[in-house]
């Protein structure tokens, strides 16, 4: 149904009978009453009237000419936007038959002659309020089920985020300890060996192995950040070389940056990783080439959209937008797009992590993500990040890799763990240092107390049963205030975050981690050479 003309501040009315006199009436009692009013003379003239002009409610005669008041309220309601609309029906037939062919017909209500004209008035504007509420009940309602259905998606990944975030714990762990001993097996083989070889495969799959994990803990939003402020037009601009060669010939790369972008606060890597992550998303949807478009704006998102868009809050967002003019998606896809291991490629073509791994992200960023798509018209990712007051962070300086490292100071290495305590110690004893090692903190400090002589670091876990490392090294810090203490954690939880972040000044290891990583990593912690 469509409506012509401009706006009408005064409601509508299309009147049909046959009889002139009545017409007059009905109009003269409606126009005085605020209604704007338009005439036929027959039902079927009324079927067409109402297709053109959209009237907010119809007044019906039962008997005319050609088609009747009952074929009329029943073409009506089978027009589009005609099945909420109004309708008196109008007759001189005061019998119950009547009454309920009317109302089978679709009539609102039913009203004899002669008719009392002082309430036809408010009869009709009754009517047009009763429907106007329902028109709002029916919005209201439809609104109550689709955020419902939000929420029970966000329910149902957080959820399987905190599954997901437990099992990358577990992994990480065993993975530690697999990655070193793989690696201690290989440095004992001769360069000739050919059990080498099966050793760097080894690795290689590890190496998969840990990514995978990493991107389980991303979607989680149990992955250790390192939030700075960033300028994302830098970011896109730093990736586009890069991007360009990535995504082929066949696709064209568009970068729309906006002038004088928020600053936002997120971890430069992270925000990589899901530009990338999106982009290899809308490759893989333009296999037949097509155009890929990365823009930035600075954003206010109202009250209308945080209501429909849970659970957003309104105000300044930083945009960066991820676009294609591929194959698309039908709404049940798009609507599990984020779920992990949920993928519309063919098996062995892709883990069903990359859309997770950037929902994770977003959200560990404080910000949101939302995705529009139609089938064969393309598919648009739009993330909305918080602006930060302050000034971006200087591009890190890549720092040349460190060869071999050793020392001979002593370490106290608290682990829960047995495997990665045992690989951890060996590991330090190897590379000349004095190794002290307690599966918790009562056994530390009960180390600590035995030991004689300075402890120049203590190497802990984050997430311990019965106290964290951060709680331990709080214990420890009055009685041992030179000692050094380097946090390592394959996951995050509030023990090892405040506000998503890890406190100023921590030093932290990631796990899984070589051997290499961690004499390195001590080294650097300790200082120099030792």
């Amino acid at each position: 149904m469509s409506e012509a003309g401009p706006q009408r501040e005064r409601p509508l009315v299309l009147v049909a009978d046959d009889d002139a006199s009545t017409r007059f009436l009905v109009r003269t009692t409606l126009e005085q009453a605020g209604f704007d009013v338009a005439e036929c003379e027959d039902g079927r003239q009324a079927v067409s009237e109402f297709t053109r002009l959209g009237p907010k409610v119809v007044v019906l005669d039962v008997m005319m000419p050609g088609m009747d008041g009952f074929q009329a309220c029943a073409e009506i309601r089978r027009t589009p936007g005609g099945e909420t609309v109004p309708v008196l029906m109008l007759t001189g037939l005061d019998d119950v038959e009547s009454v309920n062919k009317a109302y089978e017909a679709g009539a609102t209500d039913f009203a004899v002659k002669p008719i009392n004209w002082t309430i036809l008035g408010h009869r009709v504007r009754y009517m047009l309020r009763a429907s106007q509420i329902l028109d709002d009940l029916r919005v209201s309602e439809a609104r109550e089920r689709h955020l419902e259905a939000q929420i029970f998606q966000a329910q149902k990944i957080e959820a399987v985020g905190r599954l997901a975030g437990g099992v990358a714990h577990d992994f990480n762990n065993v993975l530690t300890v697999i990655m070193g001993y793989c690696d201690l097996i290989e440095k004992g083989l001769r360069p000739e060996d050919p059990l080498r070889r099966y050793s760097v495969e080894a690795q290689k799959n590890l190496d998969r192995a840990a990514a995978l994990t990493r991107q389980l803990l991303a979607f989680s939003r149990k992955q250790i950040l390192s939030p700075q402020p960033i300028d994302l037009n830098a970011v896109v601009s730093g990736m586009e070389e890069m991007l360009r060669r990535f995504i082929g010939e066949h696709v064209d790369l568009v970068v729309a940056s906006a002038r004088d972008l928020r600053i936002t606060k997120a971890d430069p890597g992270q925000i990589e990783q899901v530009i990338m992550n999106l982009a290899v998303n809308a490759r893989d949807a333009m296999p037949e080439g097509g155009k890929l478009t990365i823009e930035t704006a600075n954003v206010e998102l109202d009250d209308a959209y945080a209501r429909g868009h849970l659970p957003v809050k309104p105000g300044s967002y930083v945009m960066l937008a991820v676009a294609d003019t591929g194959t698309g998606m039908d709404e049940e896809t798009a609507h599990r797009v984020f779920e992990p291991f949920f993928t519309t490629k063919e098996m062995g073509k892709g883990t069903g992590l990359g859309l997770s791994t950037v929902y994770g992200i977003v959200k560990q960023s404080g910000g949101y993500i939302w995705v529009y798509s139609e089938l064969g018209r393309g598919t648009t990712f739009k993330i909305y990040l918080p602006p930060s007051g302050e000034t971006a962070a200087a591009p890190a300086e890549a720092k040349p890799a460190a060869g071999p490292v050793s020392g001979t100071e002593t370490i106290l290495v608290v682990e829960d763990e047995d495997g990665i305590r045992e690989l951890v110690s060996k590991v330090l004893g190897l590379a000349g240092y004095t190794v002290l090692s307690a599966a918790g903190g009562k056994e530390a400090a009960a180390a600590i107390d035995r030991h004689e002589g300075p402890i120049h670091l203590m190497l802990t876990d984050m997430v311990m049963p019965g106290m964290s490392g951060p709680e331990l090294a709080d214990r420890l810090k009055s009685k041992h205030s030179s000692m050094k203490v380097l946090y390592m954690s394959g996951y995050a939880d509030d023990a090892v975050l405040r506000h998503g972040e890890l406190a100023p000044g921590t030093l932290f290891l990631q796990k899984p981690f070589t051997p290499a990583v961690l004499t390195q990593k001590i080294r650097e912690v300790l200082g120099g050479r030792g």
